[in-house]
């Protein structure tokens, strides 16, 4: 998983700007200069790190912007996040080339088994693996939406190689922070 002091803050969600989910964000230096689409930005929830990705973004001013999140279409979804963080994380160091041991299952192992969980009973498909080195993620299908689940030892009830079944156990209301 990832240290919160291994993350850079970039920005602070200040309050909601209008009625259909626009929030004021206050920008800091470490900002990026341009914001990739296809890219999340991340923000502390909860003492969880939740996935976003932007939809519109207006600057305002040299430190202020206007940003509109996809599935954050409301008022009132738009008040969870008041307050929140936004962050980026460090630059991690070249790594060596990844040499995968005989025997030892890897996360992006996964990707295509079917996946059962344990606490929401929610059934899907893993579809990727986004390898990061402070908050792996599984990226899930399930009920014709894709979602963000952590990606560790520790959700990993048990799984069958050869059915490509894994059983997993989410902590409880992951699915809902997606959506």
């Amino acid at each position: 998983m990832f240290r919160e002091e291994e993350t850079i803050k970039i920005a602070k969600i200040l309050k909601i700007f209008g009625l259909n989910g626009e929030l004021t964000v206050r920008l800091y230096d470490a900002f990026p200069d341009e914001l990739d689409y296809e890219e999340p930005l991340f923000v502390f929830r909860n003492g969880l790190l939740v996935p976003l990705f932007v939809k519109t973004f207006s600057r305002k001013g040299i430190n202020k912007a206007v940003v509109v999140f996809d599935d954050i279409d409301t008022q009132y979804r738009a008040t969870e996040f008041a307050g929140c963080d936004v962050v980026a994380f460090a630059e991690p160091e070249p790594e060596e080339e990844l040499v995968r041991e005989e025997g030892v299952v890897y996360m992006d192992d996964f990707i295509g088994y079917k996946f059962t969980d344990t606490i929401s009973s929610r059934q899907g498909n893993i579809i990727d693996f986004i390898d990061s080195k402070f908050n792996p993620l599984f990226v899930v299908e399930s009920e014709d939406e894709e979602f963000y689940i952590p990606a560790n030892d520790e959700i990993i009830t048990s799984y069958d190689a050869d059915k490509e079944e894994i059983i997993l156990s989410l902590p409880e209301g992951v699915f809902e922070i997606n959506s």
